[in-house]
């Protein structure tokens, strides 16, 4: 492994470790759920405090969920479905699709470049020979080191796509069909 190499290595290891310990939820244990209720026609939006044998209770703001007053209140026997997924979800499927691509693309950089030798070659120009060095990326370390850019891109935007997306519920208005889901739904109950 060459001076470069170690030096990418060593940058994705430590990007690696730093997204695992920020990504998530701000505090071991703390859940926040953006929730989208369903009902007939319309739709509403909020955060998802918790459910009990009446219903659906929400707020507005992420600060509303430590407010009773603020919370609302939706009944079963009004909503048809919901859609429901944690707060921060998406930037956490960011960062490690991002960390994903990277190490991906320098492995497939590093392994794609193994048959070159970055010498100079010989060209002929007009009928004589010149002897050239190669232009862009050469050798595995500088190879891979490009390759993590499109790597890079591609992690992130299946990260993002991954982590954006949210759990549906069907209730159609029975508390029968709520309570076959409940323990689901729980999982996406606020906690501080």
């Amino acid at each position: 492994m060459n001076f470069l190499s170690s030096r990418i290595f060593l940058l994705i290891s430590s990007l690696l470790l730093l997204s695992l310990s920020l990504s998530g939820q701000s505090k071991p244990g703390k859940v926040v759920s953006k929730i989208k209720v369903f009902s007939g026609e319309s739709s509403y939006f909020g955060y998802f405090q918790h459910l009990d044998s009446t219903g659906l209770y929400l707020a507005n703001t992420v600060m509303g969920l430590e407010q009773p007053s603020a919370l609302i209140h939706r009944p079963f026997s009004s909503v048809d479905a919901i859609k429901l997924r944690k707060k921060g979800s998406g930037t956490t499927g960011a960062i490690l699709g991002v960390l994903g691509g990277v190490a991906t693309g320098y492995m497939v950089g590093w392994l794609a470049g193994q048959g070159d030798d970055c010498s100079y070659r010989t060209v002929y120009f007009l009928g004589s020979p010149i002897r050239v060095k190669p232009i862009g990326p050469c050798g595995p370390g500088e190879i891979g080191a490009f390759m993590m850019i499109p790597g890079a891109v591609v992690g992130g935007i299946i990260g993002l796509v991954i982590g954006n997306s949210s759990k549906k519920f069907t209730f159609d208005g029975s508390y029968d069909n709520v309570r076959k889901q409940e323990k689901a739904i729980r999982k996406f109950e606020y906690r501080r």
